[in-house]
């Protein structure tokens, strides 16, 4: 039991840092991972959006 439990931790970790915006990856990344949300019953979907390019 305490596997999952961790596993669900690391699960919102992640969860939040998508949501904030602060979890990025590759569009063929991003796509696996709607896939498996939405395979969970989790609508997602995964979307270009254009990176910010900050200065030094």
């Amino acid at each position: 039991m305490r596997n999952s439990a961790s596993a669900l931790g690391g699960v919102k970790a992640v969860l939040e840092q998508v949501l904030s915006g602060q979890y990025s990856g590759t569009l063929p990344e991003m796509e696996l991972l709607a896939r498996k949300l939405r395979a969970s019953g989790i609508d997602a979907v995964a979307s270009r959006t254009p990176q910010l390019v900050r200065p030094p």
